[in-house]
Formats: structure tokens, sequence, C-alpha cells
């Protein structure tokens, strides 16, 4: 997540069913699909499983999103793991333990949470800002939770202690630390600060910091279930229909409930105080700027927007992106064949046209 806006699962499954849910699943994570073909099958089908259905269609629908923003997830929550302590044999209890059970509770309940070791504090990946405040790449946290800090070495309890004098840094521990890096033991019971709220149990911890959050007003985002794919352990990801906030404020709407090209979104939203409203099909994206007029939006499907003193009306649906370029609106339109409707070139008449893939004719 550190160097790019989006992360990339490099699926297979056996069954396309399991693609069309993980497709829909990815984006409200903030992700996409790195597609490999179906596995296990057949070897004479591998070249032609996925081309066979409207998947790849789905994908090219889902893919306005990327034109108009190149911020990652909105993620409050960072669970920090004691790299060490993950990897040390000796641990008998901890080892290969990085917290999941914690960072599962937080996205079932849709408090997206980013899981990060402690050896990016001392690669200076994870950093103190210059406003004194926690952050990792672009994201800036809302709660930091350090989870096993067991074997570490000092420089990680150096960090929290300089991150506590920022009291906007709601800073937390799952366990404590008696052993150093180099198997001294540590008898400072100050070693962290006291500020750092201590919980000795995952489940604890999380129930105390989701009510936080919900206090501080930090609203969740798509809820999770407990899923599986191609045999790895089961854990929390979205499932395939919820809203989702980006870094930069765009808000998405994603839905690929009943249909892999998406379920009708026919909804009203209030956003920054602004009604909108979108009747689209399987994604329906939109970003005020600073002065809250529109700057981007994105929409598959679209037959109708409002929002502020923008109104679209179309007669056919259509799959668009619209985003600011010098100030001046600029549009994607996907596989779109005929004359632009008006409604839309009277917005811009810088318009793209891109094909889209059609599936395999089947003999």
């Amino acid at each position: 997540k550190m160097n790019s806006p989006l992360w990339y699962n490099m699926f297979y499954e056996e069954k396309i069913p399991n693609y069309n849910y993980a497709l829909w699943s990815a984006v409200l994570g903030g992700g996409r699909l790195n597609y490999h073909p179906l596995w296990p099958s057949d070897w004479n089908k591998l070249t032609t499983s996925l081309l066979q259905d409207s998947l790849l269609m789905a994908e090219r629908r889902i893919s306005l999103l990327n034109y108009i923003s190149t911020a990652p997830v909105q993620s409050p929550i960072a669970v920090i793991f004691g790299h060490t302590s993950t990897l040390n044999f000796n641990n008998a209890k901890g080892f290969a333990d990085v917290g999941l059970a914690l960072t599962n509770a937080f996205w079932k309940e849709g408090y997206y949470a980013d899981l990060i070791p402690t050896s990016d504090i001392e690669n200076g990946s994870l950093k103190i800002n210059a406003a004194g405040r926690i952050q990792y790449g672009p994201q800036v946290y809302e709660t930091v939770i350090l989870y096993h800090p067991e074997y570490s070495r000092s420089e990680i309890a150096t960090f929290f202690n300089r991150a506590s004098t920022n009291k906007s840094n709601k800073l937390f521990r799952v366990g404590n630390q008696s052993v150093g890096f180099d198997g001294e033991m540590i008898t400072n019971k100050k070693l962290f600060p006291e500020s750092m709220i201590d919980f000795q149990r995952s489940e604890s911890a999380a129930a105390a910091i989701i009510q936080d959050l919900k206090a501080r007003g930090v609203k969740p985002q798509a809820a999770g279930v407990m899923k599986s794919s191609s045999g790895f352990p089961p854990s929390v990801m979205p499932g395939v229909s919820g809203t989702i906030r980006l870094i930069d404020g765009t808000v998405i709407i994603a839905s690929g409930k009943g249909n892999v090209m998406g379920d009708v979104i026919d909804t009203v939203i209030n956003i920054n105080n602004t009604s909108v409203q979108f009747d689209a099909i399987g994604i329906a994206a939109i970003r005020f700027d600073p002065a809250g007029k529109v700057e981007a939006f994105a929409a598959g499907g679209l037959k109708r927007l409002t929002a502020g003193d923008l109104r679209i009306e179309l007669s056919e649906r259509v799959d668009i992106a619209v985003f600011k370029d010098d100030n001046s609106y600029r549009g994607i339109i996907h596989g779109w064949k005929g004359k632009i409707p008006h409604a839309l070139t009277k917005l811009t008449k810088n318009w793209t046209r891109v094909d889209v893939p059609l599936a395999m004719k089947q003999n």
C-alpha cells in the first residue's frame, strides 16, 4: 500500500463464481485482482476459461475507478506487529501470530486496518510526520496498536515514546516486552509511554478500540465477512456490496451481489453536506473539491447523476469517468459506438473512447 494506491491479489480458484465474488470484494477492500487461470483445472481449459463469461467485462467496468483517483482506501487503524516476536521459534505461544484476530475484528465492523511489521519502523517506512502523527505512505492513522513487542529492538519503544508527545495519536498495546532483541531481560516498567493503553487479549482490545473510534465520530466502511480462498486460512474481508472512502475524499459505492456486471445502484447519499443521487450499475463514485464542486465521478451504466449544480440525465446507460484536467473536465467513455449524448458533450467536449472486451463465444 505504501508505494501504490492499490493492492493486487494474485487470484486463482477452481470455479468462476469464486472469481466473480473476489472481483467485487477486492474493490471494496481498495484492491483489484491479478487473474490466474482456474486451478485446479484441466490443462486444455486454462487459456479460455476466464473469457467465457462476463468476468473481464465487469473488470473493465470497475477500471473506470482508476481514471478518477490514485489514492488508497482510507484505513484509520494500524496494527504494528512485533516482527521479531512473530519469527522467534523460542516464542512458543506467539510464533507466526501477527495479530489477525485484531484485524479480523476491525474489518468485520468496517473499520479498515493496516497490518505492518515493526521492522518498518526500523527502516523508516512507518514514520512520525512533521505534524507529529504516525504515518505510513499517505495514510495518517487515527489509532495505532502495537501487538506483541517481545524481543523488539530499543528503537520500537523509542518510536512510541516520541509519538506519545502528540496527544492526537491514540496508542494501544497488546502484550508487554520482557526480553530485548539481544536476549537481555527488560526490567524498565516504563519502557512504553504511560498514555499507551495496555491490553492482554485481542478481543478486549478490539472492542475498546472500536468503541473509542465510534465515540470520536470515525465512521465505518463496508462491513466484512469471514472468507477463505484457494485453501488459504480464512480471514475477514469485505462482501460484494457497500460503500468505501479513499484518502483523497473519493466515495465509492460498489455492488456485485446479484450480477457479476454489477447490481443497479439507485440511491441518494450525503457527502460533505451535499445530496448526491446516482442511478447506475455496479459502481458509482464521486469526489468534491474544497469549494464543494464535483471534481471527479465515475459510474457503470450511468443513467442519472445529480450532485449540487451538476445534473446528468441519459436515455441510455453508459460507462463513464469524468475528472478535472487543467481545471476543465475530461471524459472517458467505455464501449460506446454511437454519437456521444448531448448531456455529456455539454459537460465537456474532451472525450476519449475505450473499447471493452466481449465474452468469448462458446462453441
